[in-house]
């Protein structure tokens, strides 16, 4: 679990990378267009990156939570056992 969640901290730079890059995509097209208002395209872009980006961060946050869950569990475990072993 903790090798879990050392590599979703490695690779949050890729996400907030993807999303500098939509932005970027965004004022580009912009650009590049001209007069052009709606960027449907673009907006498409956008949503699937939001989407992303939420599945990802939930995805951490329940990695983050687990792994705390994991070790008071193990913490209580050792608690309880621990008298009985040394019996």
């Amino acid at each position: 679990m903790f090798n879990l969640q050392n590599t979703a901290q490695a690779k949050q730079h890729h996400v907030d990378q993807l999303v500098d890059d939509t932005k970027n995509v965004r004022r580009i097209v912009e650009k590049s267009r001209g007069p052009q208002k709606r960027h449907p395209d673009v907006e498409k872009l956008e949503d699937e990156v939001h989407l992303t980006t939420t599945r990802w961060t939930n995805t951490t946050a329940q990695i983050v939570d687990r792994y705390e869950l994991t070790i008071n569990f193990n913490t209580n475990l050792t608690i309880t056992i621990a008298p009985e072993i040394q019996i």
